[in-house]
């Protein structure tokens, strides 16, 4: 069952491309490059955060009325599952193998016998942030994924807000704003900040359209959401951003001396 498993996820893995990086054969000076899972991982985590948390907030208050309906929460999980889990498929064998591992353990434990020899589990996560010249380039699949991850998010960030007066009077569009904003922290190349700050645009402009002809009574809600997003944002970006930090302590403590010197 194993083997069946890890050839279909290396099926799949010769299609989408590979996470892992190839040997970089760039010449010159090696930067710290936050690896695409990382940032798939920093942007699928605040989305959800703030979705789920402002979702939260409009239950408790009763105010389904400012609420997008349940087949928004069915296409955004399944169009996260398929973008963002797709980052996931060479862990599957690993943690296919932990698990039998586990059961047999248990097993064992139950049944009164001698644990058996446990053999490492190779290590699967790439490194968060890596070290990488100019030159490099990661494989377009995987690049590919993580900007149909950025412009999933904002979709349907902007979605969201045409139930409560649209991209440009919703509460709700502060948590849009930031997502250009935050990008600078994770994004190397100019191409990709400049496509995350037009995709924003773009989107924010496409769904106020949509607002204009097709929306019709969605109101904008009171002052406190507003405050209620903005502490929404910030705890987001803050907890982003000392993730972020945290990532590259790890990198330069694990790096050789002479390779962190000069990005102090």
């Amino acid at each position: 069952m194993s083997s069946i498993i890890t050839r279909v996820c290396d099926a799949i893995v010769a299609v989408i491309g590979s996470i892992f990086s190839e040997e970089d054969k760039g010449k010159g000076l090696k930067y710290p490059t936050t690896h695409p899972l990382t940032q798939a991982d920093l942007v699928g985590w605040y989305t959800i955060g703030t979705i789920l948390s402002y979702s939260a907030f409009l239950l408790i208050v009763g105010d389904k009325y400012h609420m997008p309906p349940i087949k928004f929460y069915v296409i955004w999980i399944a169009l996260y599952l398929l973008f963002w889990g797709s980052m996931y498929v060479e862990y599957i064998p690993v943690a296919f193998n932990k698990w039998n591992s586990g059961i047999d353990e248990f097993s064992r434990t139950i049944n009164g016998k001698e644990s058996r020899k446990r053999y490492p589990i190779k290590k699967w996560r790439p490194p968060r942030i890596e070290q990488h010249t100019n030159e490099f380039h990661y494989p377009k699949g995987v690049a590919i994924r993580v900007f149909l991850l950025v412009t999933t998010s904002i979709i349907f960030s902007c979605w969201f807000t045409l139930y409560s007066g649209g991209p440009f009077q919703s509460a709700y569009s502060q948590v849009i704003i930031a997502y250009p904003l935050f990008a600078t922290n994770v994004a190397r190349n100019p191409k990709s900040l400049l496509a995350v700050y037009f995709g924003a645009i773009f989107w924010m402009v496409m769904f106020e359209t949509i607002k204009h002809y097709y929306v019709v009574g969605h109101t904008t809600q009171s002052f406190w959401w507003y405050i209620i997003v903005s502490v929404i944002v910030i705890a987001m970006s803050g907890l982003i951003a000392a993730a972020n930090r945290k990532y590259e302590r790890e990198e330069i403590e694990n790096s050789p001396r002479e390779e962190s010197m000069h990005l102090s």
